[in-house]
């Protein structure tokens, strides 16, 4: 399968899982939100952020690693180096993820105090017994990713993520509150973690007691070791550390706003990116692996181009109606929220640049530029969550957030354009924007004078409307498009094919 047609079907089936999975954490926020209230809603938060923080300590970077040598030696035909290596990381997940768990065991109420949450002691027992099952679906699922199983984790996910909505809605209407979320979930892992592993053992042998040769494994070791570095501060940039801080200095209620701003932002803006950066990396290092440096420069630039053509608009277009939506969603207790959004969404820009970049410098191995600033990043967010978190609470955490954000974005930019000569479309993004501008002010009018559900609809459809026929009277698409164009036309579903047609005029 060539490179166009194999990030065209990556693209398809994962675009299908995240549009689904959207669709559905929207129900799950505004259902929990509502039941819940701020404060509840704000302790849940905190509990699944308290998971995933565990778990990326226990992972050490794995996940990055499996995903980059399986699809590396599994792109060269050497499938049984493929199960070696994740034997080899299963091993090491199951050993530190266990001596991981026996350590919290015994703080788990001291770490209960700390968070200034003791009468939630016995849900942290829940979460630390959680690590090793996540650690091992980690480790199968990432493996998968490696392979570019695309097709089949994106119908898993279709399929288990609703049971899981449903499972949790079931805890909460019968009262167990947050902690039968926690529980659920808990139950929850020991079917998937069966599943993915049936649908591993289909391509790879997987043997717990078998080790990689020596060499492989000093190599992963090394990458593994500057991995984990990025992990954690992967967690304090761009994984809101800001919980952590909020949790301290204010109160749950403020938890739940800040949550509510991050998740908007990561549902709308970082949707696409989202689903490229499920794969993006395993077929750059293909590429890499077949040194083909020329195609991946290429795919950078038409992705981050054509990523810009939705996330720019998406942007403004939630700006302008987030008082709106998120009263219709949420209901009046959560009307803090919209002043949120702004820093938030306006720095999530820059992911249509970011995404394709940070793949090339994992996939080239060159993840040590990002060790050194994300080091040097994670300090200035710790710094500004302390002081502007204090000060200002979850005000404070969206600019923590939103400053560090643009930063990471820019920085990487300017290292990838030195080191690979990048072309970046900037200009591209600027006649992006102006089509947008239109679109923006129209959806902001009308959401401000019809304050309710009809007028967030209305709004809405009239955006996306105004903004097709900017963008096509301003010409944002070129010859140089064409290709791409033709290429996707022959892929859109036949009814629909005469219209591509004619609004691209290809």
């Amino acid at each position: 399968m060539s490179i166009k047609r194999k990030l065209f079907s990556h693209t398809k089936y994962q675009s299908i899982a995240d549009a689904f999975l959207l669709a559905l954490g929207v129900v799950s926020s505004v259902v929990f939100a509502r039941v819940l209230g701020p404060a509840e809603y704000g302790r849940l938060n905190f509990l699944l952020w308290l998971l995933a923080v565990f778990g990326l300590i226990v992972g050490m970077g794995f996940n990055g690693t499996l995903s980059r040598y399986v699809s590396l030696y599994s792109g060269k035909g050497e499938e049984e180096k493929s199960g070696a290596i994740v034997s080899t990381v299963l091993f090491i997940e199951l050993a530190v993820s266990a001596l991981f768990v026996l350590i919290l065991f015994v703080f788990r109420i001291r770490i209960a105090g700390y968070f200034n949450e003791p009468a939630l002691a016995s849900v942290f027992l829940v979460v630390i017994f959680s690590i090793v099952p996540s650690a091992v679906v980690n480790v199968f699922r990432f493996s998968l990713n490696g392979l570019q199983k695309i097709r089949e984790l994106s119908i898993l996910s279709m399929v288990l993520q609703p049971l899981s909505l449903l499972c949790n809605l079931a805890a909460v209407w019968m009262g167990y509150g947050v902690q039968g979320i926690i529980v659920m979930n808990f139950l929850l892992l020991f079917p998937r973690v069966f599943i993915l592993y049936s649908m591993l053992k289909k391509s790879l042998s997987i043997e717990l007691l078998r080790f990689t040769d020596r060499p492989l494994f000093q190599e992963m070791f090394r990458y593994n070791l500057s991995l984990w570095v990025i992990v954690i501060t992967d967690e304090i940039i761009w994984q809101r550390s800001e919980i952590f801080f909020l949790q301290r200095f204010s109160s749950p209620d403020q938890i739940a706003y800040y949550s509510l701003a991050f998740g908007w932002g990561m549902r709308l803006i970082g949707f696409i990116p989202g689903i490229l950066g499920g794969f993006l990396i395993p077929v750059m290092s293909e590429l890499y692996g077949k040194d083909s440096h020329s195609q991946m420069n290429k795919v950078f630039f038409l992705l981050s181009k054509y990523l810009s053509v939705v996330i720019i608009p998406m942007t403004l277009g939630a700006l302008a109606v987030a008082r709106n939506m998120v009263y219709v969603l949420y209901g009046g207790q959560y009307l803090s929220v919209p002043v949120l959004f702004v820093p938030i969404f306006l720095s999530k820009r820059f992911i249509s640049l970011y995404v394709g970049a940070s793949a090339i410098i994992f996939a080239t191995g060159r993840q040590n530029f990002i060790v050194r600033w994300g080091l040097i990043l994670s300090i200035v967010n710790l710094v500004l969550d302390y002081f502007l978190i204090r000060a200002y609470a979850a005000l404070g955490a969206v600019w923590a957030t939103s400053i560090v954000h643009a930063l990471a974005a820019v920085i990487t930019l300017l290292y990838l354009k030195r080191s690979f000569d990048a072309d970046i479309p900037f200009g591209f993004q600027f006649k992006v924007f102006l089509a947008s501008l239109p679109m923006f002010f129209l959806a902001y009018f009308i959401s401000a004078n019809i304050y309710n559900a009809a007028g967030l609809c209305i709004a809405v459809a009239a955006g996306v409307v105004v903004y097709l026929l900017t963008a096509r009277w301003i010409r944002i698409f070129s010859s140089e498009d064409t290709e791409v164009l033709l290429f996707l036309k022959e892929r859109v579903p036949g009814i629909l094919r005469p219209a591509f047609a004619r609004y691209f005029d290809v």
